[in-house]
């Protein structure tokens, strides 16, 4: 049932993974060359002029977890990263101004972010760094041939240990990465980064399809993205087709998800909409 009512927005999800993969291939093609001499690259696949993408981020990963060559910091919930405006502020709008014209929390190279969380702060940098953060589900650097960066664990409790584990059958009730895939998808929103965007919204995806209706958070999670996204944002959409999957079959998702519902209106008409469009395409096909 599930997948009759999410199939065409995860389809949506594979296809747009599918085109980037084909202009990450394209590009590697065009860029590919075996020159030798002054041209050539010093780290990585020495074909590749400009280097991969993997030698790139292994080289940049150190910087952020030293603070070499940093000139500018963030201070956030009592933590400071020193980091790089060439890196930070290419990439993310938000700081490009922050740092160029100047914004209320900056001051003496210090950007104050004081309502943020820095655990997912700590990810959204991570991200612009490596190309990847990493969660409970996706502790290893995806860029397997760069050389691995150990992340550490800032709140100390295991999370983000480096081990390699994945879920298993005591955390299916507690999937932390959903959370932090949601938290990171809502700061990537505000600092304008759509990449990071696309990939925690694939991680979300990917979590939530299998482990939803176990969380037993998940209304406080679905609160938290109502209250902090517009409407129509595609994960607005996902969540309802999510709940209208099981909402007619299923008594505790229907007991779990009623307060919730009752409160946030475009909830629940984004769910009705689902179950009609469900039905109209079950009777018409």
């Amino acid at each position: 049932m599930a997948d009759n009512f999410t199939r065409d927005y995860e389809r949506d999800e594979e296809e747009e993974e599918e085109e980037y993969d084909e202009d990450e291939e394209e590009e590697d093609d065009e860029g590919e060359d075996t020159r030798s001499g002054p041209g050539r690259c010093a780290e990585g696949n020495p074909k590749h002029d400009p280097p991969p993408k993997s030698a790139i981020h292994s080289c940049l990963a150190p910087l952020l977890q030293t603070g070499r060559y940093s000139d500018f910091s963030i201070q956030c919930g009592g933590r400071q990263f020193n980091v790089h405006r060439a890196i930070v502020c290419t990439q993310s709008p938000f700081f490009d101004v922050a740092c160029s014209r100047g914004l209320d929390g900056i001051n003496d190279g210090v950007v104050h972010l004081p309502g943020e969380d820095p655990a997912i702060l700590e990810k959204v940098l991570q991200f612009l760094y490596s190309g990847y953060y990493s969660d409970d589900k996706y502790p290893e650097n995806i860029y397997t041939e760069a050389a691995a960066v150990p992340w550490p664990d800032p709140a100390g409790d295991g999370h983000n240990d480096g081990s390699g584990a994945r879920y298993t059958s005591e955390t299916l009730q507690n999937p932390v990465g959903l959370l932090t895939s949601l938290r990171v998808y809502l700061m990537a929103a505000k600092f304008d980064m759509p990449a990071l965007q696309k990939l925690s919204r694939r991680r979300f995806v990917s979590t939530a399809r299998d482990h939803w209706d176990h969380y037993e958070q998940f209304p406080s999670l679905v609160e938290e993205l109502f209250d902090r996204t517009m409407p129509g944002d595609s994960l607005r959409d996902y969540v309802c087709s999510l709940i209208a999957s099981q909402y007619s079959t299923n008594a505790k998702v229907r007991a779990k998800m009623r307060p919730t519902m009752e409160r946030y209106n475009e909830l629940s008409i984004g769910i009705l909409d689902q179950l009609v469009a469900h039905r109209t395409k079950s009777t018409s096909g």
